[in-house]
């Protein structure tokens, strides 16, 4: 179901999930309405210990029992118990990595386990995935062990963080990158591969600088960098687009030309899809009678080139 209200439904079934929840508050809400509901629940161990927090809860001085007892809102205070309490976030958090475990089907359906970091920022959802099981994940209590002195070794220990570290190769040698991108395959074909490289000089001096490492279509880039536009097929009016340009799938093996091994530096890939209807094309044609016409808005973009992200990798000498 869209924000909207609108029923929809991929084309494609996903082959993957990620069992994520909350950081902040992780099951409050929902073990507020079962301790309530679910009799099965209250007889649990987290259900037990949730009647224990709810109990102290009841006794604070000044106490809302009826945000307590049936979850009309959330903690309102950092110091809330059903925030502080560890042992109950713990139960918790094994209910959620136990649930991964049990759904996850190698090599046929992959459930990942993983919590949604929400700081109070409008609009930041970040999710922090694990790539092990729940006797790995279970190491870690999602946001309380960012604290921990051996949370670096926890890490290391069981797993890698988002970009890996790119040890010091021999003298005179550039890295390597072996990269390959594939469309989506309900999508656009795919435009280009490009390498972000960011680096700090030695007088400390930040720069940044993009490479076109991999073209469709049998581009090549120019002596400068630049490359000639993929073109466009988007039909504004219709909201639709062909994939008769661009490739299916890109892969390259690139050498930094400009690598200096005394500076640190990191490189992330982007890759971009041919240009394809933007959003408001799309509700131009079904809802114009309705909402707008796109004729009396020139500065409302149309059409966009999506594109993707990978980790970034770092280089410290």
């Amino acid at each position: 179901m869209s924000i909207s209200g609108q029923p929809v439904r991929l084309r494609t079934p996903l082959d993957f999930i990620v069992m994520a929840e909350h950081g902040k508050n992780m099951r409050t809400q929902c073990a507020r309405n079962m301790s309530v509901t679910d009799p099965v629940f209250r007889q649990s161990p987290i259900g037990q210990l949730w009647a224990k927090v709810q109990a102290e809860l009841l006794d604070a001085p000044g106490a809302n029992a009826e945000r307590i007892l049936h979850g009309a809102h959330w903690p309102r205070s950092p110091k809330d118990l059903a925030i502080t309490r560890t042992d109950f976030r713990q139960l918790v958090w094994e209910y959620v990595t136990a649930n991964a475990d049990r759904y996850n089907e190698p090599s046929r359906f992959t459930a990942l386990i993983g919590y949604e970091y929400t700081p109070f920022t409008p609009a930041i959802h970040r999710v922090v995935i694990f790539r092990d099981g729940a006797a790995e994940a279970n190491q870690v209590l999602p946001l309380d062990d960012a604290l921990r002195p051996d949370l670096a070794d926890i890490g290391y220990g069981n797993g890698v963080p988002m970009g890996g570290d790119l040890v010091r190769g021999p003298n005179g040698r550039s890295p390597r990158f072996l990269i390959r991108a594939v469309k989506d395959p309900d999508g656009a074909n795919l435009d280009r591969v490009q390498v972000v490289k960011g680096w700090r000089d030695a007088d400390g001096g930040v720069h940044e600088r993009i490479f076109n490492v991999a073209l469709s279509d049998g581009r090549r880039a120019y002596r400068d960098g630049s490359v000639d536009s993929v073109g466009s097929t988007v039909d504004v009016r219709d909201a639709s687009y062909t994939n008769s340009i661009g490739d299916p799938e890109l892969s390259v093996v690139w050498e930094d030309p400009d690598f200096d091994n005394v500076e640190l530096a990191f490189y992330y890939v982007r890759v971009l899809e041919i240009p394809t209807p933007r959003w408001p094309a799309y509700d131009a044609k079904f809802y114009v009678a309705k909402l707008y016409s796109l004729a009396t808005m020139p500065e409302v973009p149309v059409i966009t080139q999506e594109r993707a992200y990978s980790s970034p990798i770092w280089y410290t000498p």
